[in-house]
């Protein structure tokens, strides 16, 4: 079953990836019969649980998997 987009709020994030790279996204969405915007944002919040000690929750309690809660990343700043 596809995972229906949620209203929280989003953001554009424009980035140049190599066109086969695009295309094995878009084929592993549609295998998982979601969009490619929903699988990107799947991959991002499972590498960042990876990368981090306290993962980015992956989706609203109330909406669909695969949604991003509004959060912002903001590096450390070394003094």
């Amino acid at each position: 079953m596809a995972r229906q987009p949620h209203d929280a709020p989003t953001v554009q994030l424009a980035t140049r990836v190599p066109v086969a790279l695009h295309r094995a996204v878009r084929l592993a969405a549609i295998d998982e019969d979601v969009s490619v915007q929903t699988w990107i944002a799947d991959a991002l919040t499972a590498h960042l649980a990876t990368v981090r000690a306290n993962p980015v929750p992956a989706s609203d309690e109330s909406g669909p998997r695969g949604t991003l809660r509004s959060s912002v990343h903001r590096p450390r700043v070394s003094a």
